[in-house]
């Protein structure tokens, strides 16, 4: 958890998002409606942007792996095969 909240991507959306937020406050004492929809809007497109590139790089990452696994239990599958087959030549 400390990971994510000390990463450059997290800390740049919370301070898009505080920024966001401040945004619409000063338009509520202003009374300036455009202004607080502004704040609302972006400070929900920060998040929603934020949780899309996270779970893209949790994908991402998650397919890297299952790929390496393949690739070692394939690997580790076909030595098997072929130390089968060599004890069956000899045999023989």
């Amino acid at each position: 958890m400390k990971k994510y909240l000390t990463s450059r991507k997290f800390l740049l959306t919370f301070a898009s998002f505080c920024g966001s937020i401040g945004t619409a406050i000063a338009g509520l004492h202003t009374e300036n409606e455009t202004l607080v929809i502004v704040g609302v809007i972006c400070s929900a497109v920060s998040v929603a942007i934020y949780t899309a590139v996270e779970g893209l790089v949790d994908a991402t990452a998650t397919t890297n792996r299952t790929i390496e696994i393949r690739e070692n239990v394939s690997r580790e599958t076909l030595e098997r095969e072929l130390d089968g087959s060599k004890n069956e030549a000899q045999g023989n």
